[in-house]
């Protein structure tokens, strides 16, 4: 197995244990060294009042990524 598809299945397990990740159903997109994109599926209970998505949402996609 090469070292990125061994990396990316570790990512993914750690997402799939992660509270915040669990959650709002953040899921793997890409990663590089030093990089990490992740996706939080659109849901209308993660908006704030005038369509704008919740900075807790934000927050949490930034703290799992990290």
């Amino acid at each position: 197995m090469e070292d990125g598809v061994a990396a990316a299945e570790e990512l993914e397990q750690a997402l799939a244990q992660a509270p915040f990740a669990k959650i709002h159903n953040a899921k793997l997109h890409s990663f590089t060294s030093g990089e990490c994109t992740l996706i939080i599926p659109f849901d209308e209970s993660l908006e704030r009042p005038g369509g704008i998505v919740a900075g807790s949402v934000l927050m949490a996609a930034a703290d799992v990524a990290m």
